[in-house]
C-alpha cells in the first residue's frame, strides 16, 4: 500500500500502514478456524458436476481464499484511496490552491499513484472474478439453489470475460504514464492525460461488469430460460436434489413399505408383549410438573427438564424418565442469597428422579424407580453413590469447594448434612496468584480476600454442559438438551455435537421448509427449536460427536462417531488428542446414546421436500409433506419427534 505512494509523503505513507494494519488485523482476527480448516484439509471422494472439483474444495479451501481476497480488496482500496489523497491534500507547512493540487503536487509528483492503484484494483478485482465462478455452486439465480442453465451457460463463460477485460483495461493507464514520465510533462493537457486514463479505465471496466454479468444474464434468464424452465433447469434441479440430501445425510434414507393391513389379532397382541409393555403413557410435560412438586424437595432445587432413556433392569429392557436434581440459587430465600453461600456453601445438585415411561401407583403418581434425598433405588441396577451434582443444566456460577465454610451437601429431616469435595474438577487455589487472578475474573475483592480459602481449595468454573464442551471444541455446534445418565452409580451427562457448514456446493441452506409453529413455549419444544437455530444457515449437518461430562468432576470426553464426516476427519487432524473413537465408550455409556429428537425434526423438515427425487415433480412441489398435527389443551400444535 506505502509502496504506491510518493516517498516525500511520509505522512500519508505512515496513514496508509496504519490503516492497512488495522483492516489485515480485523480481517484476519477471526479466521483461525478457516486456516486450520485449509491446512487439514482432506477429500470428501464427492464431486461435483459443474466444474469437478471435491466438495472439500467448498469447505476448506474456499473460505481461506475468500478471507485473502477480502484483504486484497482492502488493502488494494486504501492503496488507492491513499494516492489519492496524496495528490489532492499538500505536504504539511504548504498552501496550494485546489485546481494545482487536482493536476500534481509540488516538487514534479505526478498521477503515477492513482494510475499503479487502480491497476492494483483492477488486478484484485479480476482474481475476484476468477473465484467468483465457484460462488456459482451456491447461486440462488435459477429455480432451485446451486447453478442453472444461466449461470453455467452464461454467467461462467462471463466471468472470464470480465476478469481478462479488468486486468487489461486496469493496465492500460500505465502505458500513457510511463511515457509522459519520461517526458515530464509540464503542460495542462499533459497532466489531464494522466488523471484522466485512470478514470477513463474506471468507467469502461464497470460498464463491461455492468453488460456481462447484469444485462445478458438476465435477458437471457428473462428471454430463454423462463419461457421454458422446466426443459432448461431439469438437470440442475436433479443436481439440486443429490447435493441437499448428501449435505443433511438424507441419500442415506432407507425406504420400507409397512402394510396397513394388518389384523390386530390375540396371538399378534401375545407375541409383541414385550414392545406393549413399554408403551409410553406419561406426557414428559406432566411428569415434569409432578417430578416438581413431590421429588424438588426443597426450594433451591430445580429440574430442568425430563428426558426419555432406557436402561437394562434385570432381564427388562425398559424405558424411562428421568431428570436430574439441580440446584437453583436464585430461588434461595432474598437474604440467603449472599456472597459466602453462593460461592462456598450452596454449589450442587444432589441426584435423580427416574421413572417408567408407563406405570402409576393407585394414587395415579408415577412409579418412581429412584426418588428422594438421599436418593432411593428401587433396583440395585439403579443404585447412586455418587448422587452430587457439581457440573449441569443449570450450574452457570463457579463454585468455590474444599474451604473453611462447610459446604451443604443435602438436608436430613431438620439438618444439614455437609461435604468435602474429593473430586478433582476446577484448579487448585495453591498460591496469592491463582487467588488473585481468579478474583480478578469473578468477584474482585471479595474474592481475594476472604479468609475462607485453603491451599486445599479449588474454584470449579465453565460447570454449565454446553458452556464447558464449547470453550474445548468452539467448532461444533451443541444440541440444546443433555441428558442425565446413571452408569455404576455415578452421574453422566451426554450432549450431542453437530459439524456444520453452509459451504458445501448447491446451498439449500438450512432455514424453514415450512412455517414451524411450535404452539405453548413447552421445554421440549424449546429443545426443538434450539436445534434449529443452531442448524439454521447451514447446508451441511451431520451428528458427529457425543460428548460425556462427569457430573461430580467434570471430566469432559469427546467421542467421534461419524468417521466418514470430512469435518470432523479435519478438526482430529488438527487436534490429535482431542477426540476418541467411539469404540473406546464404556459399553455402560455407550447403551445410552440416542439419536437427537431435534437433529431428526430438522432433517424431517428438508426431507417433506427433498424426498421427491422426481426433477419433474420436485419442480411443481406435487408432492410436499405436511407436517401431522395434535391437540394439548386447546392448542393445536405440530406433533415432536419422541421416543419409543
Amino acid at each position: 500500500c506505502a509502496a504506491l505512494l510518493p516517498r516525500e509523503r511520509r505522512d500519508v505513507r505512515r496513514g496508509a500502514l496504519l490503516a492497512a494494519t488495522l483492516a489485515g488485523t480485523g480481517l484476519g482476527a477471526g479466521s483461525w478456524d478457516e486456516l486450520l480448516l485449509f491446512l487439514y484439509r482432506v477429500e470428501t471422494g464427492v464431486a461435483e458436476p459443474i466444474l469437478g472439483h471435491d466438495a472439500g474444495f467448498y469447505l476448506f479451501v474456499l473460505p481461506l481464499l475468500d478471507r485473502a481476497f477480502a484483504l486484497l480488496l482492502t488493502v488494494a482500496l486504501l492503496a488507492f484511496a491513499a494516492s489519492v489523497l496524496a495528490l489532492v491534500v499538500p505536504p504539511r507547512g504548504t498552501s496550494v490552491p485546489l485546481p494545482d493540487r487536482m493536476l500534481a503536487l509540488r516538487r514534479g509528483v505526478s498521477a503515477r499513484g492513482p494510475t499503479r492503484a487502480v491497476f492494483l484494483l483492477a488486478a484484485v478485482a479480476a482474481a475476484g472474478m476468477l473465484l467468483a465462478r465457484y460462488h456459482l455452486l451456491y447461486s440462488e439465480w435459477g429455480v432451485v439453489a446451486g447453478p442453472g442453465w444461466t449461470d453455467v451457460h452464461v454467467r461462467l463463460p462471463a466471468y472470464w470475460v470480465v476478469a481478462v477485460a479488468t486486468l487489461v483495461l486496469g493496465a492500460a493507464p500505465l502505458v500513457p504514464a510511463l511515457a509522459l514520465r519520461l517526458r515530464r510533462p509540464r503542460s495542462l493537457r499533459g497532466r489531464r492525460l494522466q488523471l484522466g486514463a485512470p478514470v477513463t479505465a474506471a468507467v469502461l471496466i464497470a460498464a463491461v461488469w455492468l453488460a456481462a454479468l447484469v444485462v445478458a444474464p438476465n435477458l437471457v434468464q428473462f428471454l430463454v430460460v423462463e419461457p421454458n424452465e422446466l426443459s432448461f433447469e431439469r438437470p440442475y434441479i436433479a443436481h439440486n436434489i443429490a447435493f441437499t440430501r448428501r449435505g443433511f445425510r438424507l441419500h442415506e434414507v432407507e425406504e420400507r413399505r409397512f402394510p396397513a393391513s394388518e389384523v390386530l389379532t390375540r396371538d399378534v397382541v401375545r407375541e409383541s408383549q414385550h414392545l406393549l409393555s413399554e408403551a409410553r403413557l406419561w406426557d414428559v410435560r406432566a411428569l415434569d410438573a409432578v417430578y416438581r412438586q413431590f421429588q424438588e424437595i426443597r426450594l433451591y432445587y430445580a429440574f430442568h427438564d425430563v428426558d426419555i432413556d432406557r436402561y437394562q433392569l434385570g432381564d427388562r429392557y425398559r424405558q424411562v424418565m428421568v431428570s436430574a436434581r439441580e440446584l437453583e440459587q436464585r430461588n434461595l430465600p432474598a437474604q440467603s442469597q449472599t456472597f459466602v453461600n453462593q460461592r462456598f456453601k450452596y454449589t450442587h445438585g444432589f441426584g435423580l428422579t427416574l421413572a417408567s415411561v408407563r406405570d402409576f401407583r393407585s394414587d395415579g403418581l408415577p412409579n418412581l424407580l429412584v426418588k428422594d434425598i438421599p436418593p432411593r433405588a428401587e433396583l440395585p441396577e439403579l443404585r447412586v453413590d455418587r448422587p452430587q451434582i457439581y457440573y449441569g443444566e443449570l450450574t452457570g456460577d463457579p463454585a468455590v469447594v474444599n474451604t473453611r465454610e462447610p459446604e451443604f451437601d443435602h438436608p436430613s429431616g431438620d439438618e444439614n448434612v455437609t461435604i468435602v469435595y474429593s473430586g478433582s474438577g476446577g484448579v487448585r487455589l495453591e498460591n496469592l496468584w491463582r487467588k488473585f487472578a481468579f478474583g480478578w475474573r469473578f468477584d474482585g475483592t471479595r474474592f481475594f480476600f476472604s479468609a475462607s480459602m485453603t491451599p486445599d481449595t479449588r474454584v470449579l468454573y465453565h460447570r454449565r454442559v454446553q458452556d464447558r464442551v464449547a470453550t474445548l471444541a468452539p467448532f461444533l455446534e451443541l444440541d440444546g438438551d443433555p441428558y442425565i445418565v446413571l452408569r455404576d452409580g455415578r452421574l453422566y451427562w451426554i450432549l450431542d455435537a453437530y459439524t456444520t457448514s453452509s459451504r458445501y456446493p448447491y446451498r439449500e441452506a438450512f432455514s424453514g421448509y415450512e412455517q414451524i409453529e411450535y404452539g405453548p413455549a413447552e421445554r421440549r419444544e424449546r429443545t426443538a427449536r434450539s436445534v434449529m437455530e443452531q442448524l439454521r444457515g447451514a447446508n451441511y449437518a451431520r451428528n458427529a460427536v457425543k460428548a460425556v461430562v462427569d457430573a461430580f468432576d467434570g471430566t469432559t470426553t469427546l467421542y467421534a462417531f461419524d468417521g466418514e464426516d470430512p469435518l470432523l476427519r479435519v478438526w482430529r487432524r488438527a487436534f490429535p488428542g482431542l477426540f476418541r473413537d467411539a469404540s473406546e465408550m464404556p459399553p455402560g455409556l455407550r447403551a445410552h446414546v440416542r439419536y437427537p429428537d431435534g437433529f431428526l425434526l430438522a432433517q424431517g423438515l428438508v426431507y417433506a421436500k427433498y424426498h421427491m427425487a422426481d426433477a419433474e415433480v420436485f419442480y411443481n412441489q406435487e408432492d410436499l409433506w405436511v407436517r401431522a398435527t395434535e391437540k394439548y389443551y386447546a392448542e393445536v400444535q405440530p406433533v415432536e419427534p419422541y421416543y419409543v
